[in-house]
């Protein structure tokens, strides 16, 4: 360890300053395209959960809290809407 030479970079003016843009990827997403992707994100993970936790309340339960829900669900969107 004795008698090498560290370099010292100064890190922050070569990592912001990289103007050559040839290498980066040309976007080509839209707002519906963002959108899109958001909705299928937060949608899907409880669309492939509900199957499983209804199995889990039986027969008279699951169905029940799933209109209890789409209830609420109608109120908090009608009271948005206004």
């Amino acid at each position: 360890m004795r008698g090498e030479v560290i370099e010292e970079v100064d890190l922050s003016s070569s990592l912001f300053n990289h103007s050559d843009s040839s290498d980066l990827r040309k976007r080509t997403g839209t707002k519906w395209t963002a959108v899109a992707h958001i909705i299928a994100g937060v949608v899907g993970e409880g669309v492939l959960s509900l199957a499983w936790r209804v199995a889990q309340l039986d027969w008279i339960l699951g169905p029940l809290c799933i209109v209890h829900f789409s209830a609420i669900t109608l109120i908090s969107a009608t009271l948005l809407a206004d």
